[in-house]
């Protein structure tokens, strides 16, 4: 019998264990996910209803998710009636997803060398997930080369708005910094999801368009920050030695507390989620 298009599961383990991907893997955080990144149900409702416009607009019924986690877009889409199919490293991060729906494909791959057919779907997602591939130009194509001509690109993000207390994030990196020697983002090329997608589209004959879908303020404190922090919530935390982690709690908690004006002062920021729109040639 002929082996089907991609990798086979075992392949699929020998490079998801490898540290390019393994720096990326969520397994670790797979139990507080939802806790630190879910929507509130009000965004969760919004986020859903602009997606399912966009794809209903253009007639998308099946709907591919590369790095779909624990379902945070592919739930919503799923339960308004599409026919979900997502891909991740994390293991633990779709067992996750199993609890929630049965109904959602999903398997163990990566981004680079789907285990899909030529034209397999109406429409790609990608969100939040092109700063954490290895190669982010090879993730797009192999997205590409799975949906139907004409079919549709999402990268959905979110934006925020400039505020005050941003400058606690960034002091956090700093002092990451400052106590490791290590960059405080693993991840150098975080904001450049938007350049690759416009890179690899416009070489198509295809152009982006930006739409915001949803729109809510955020609310944080000093005190959840730290506790992100302990728990290593962010990617950014997970290779500081633990010998550095009180040092940096310590440090990072004063500062913080100095920026906001203290533990509990609420911080508001304004976010939207905002959905980068192509439409590939027909």
């Amino acid at each position: 019998m002929a082996r089907p298009p991609g990798l086979i599961a075992e392949e699929v383990r020998a490079r998801v264990t490898q540290p390019s991907f393994q720096a990326n893997n969520y397994d670790r955080v797979a139990n507080i996910y939802d806790s630190t990144r879910g929507f509130s149900p009000e965004a969760e409702r919004d986020v859903g209803d602009g997606l399912a416009a966009i794809l209903r607009e253009n007639g998308v019924r099946s709907v591919f998710e590369a790095g779909v986690g624990t379902g945070r877009i592919a739930v919503p889409l799923a339960a308004r009636g599409f026919q979900v199919t997502g891909i991740d490293i994390s293991m633990e991060m779709l067992r996750t997803l199993r609890t929630k729906r049965s109904d959602i494909r999903v398997l163990l791959a990566e981004s680079t060398a789907l285990p899909f057919r030529a034209d397999s779907f109406d429409a790609a997602i990608f969100s939040h997930i092109l700063h954490l591939v290895p190669n982010a130009h090879a993730t797009v194509r192999a997205a590409i080369a799975c949906v139907r001509p004409g079919g549709l690109l999402l990268n959905c993000q979110h934006v925020y708005a400039p505020y005050p207390e941003q400058r606690a994030g960034e002091r956090l990196n700093e002092i990451i910094r400052e106590v490791t020697g290590q960059a405080g983002w693993l991840h150098g090329h975080r904001a450049s999801a938007e350049p690759v997608l416009a890179e690899v589209l416009a070489a198509l004959g295809a152009k982006l368009e930006s739409r915001e879908i949803a729109h809510w303020t955020d609310v944080n404190t000093v005190r959840r920050e730290v506790a992100r922090l302990e728990s290593r919530a962010n990617s950014n935390t997970w290779a500081i030695p633990d010998v550095a982690m009180p040092t940096i709690v310590e440090r990072f908690t004063a500062e913080a507390v100095a920026i906001f004006g203290g533990m509990d002062v609420e911080s508001r920021a304004e976010v939207s989620f905002t959905v980068n729109v192509a439409t590939l040639p027909g």
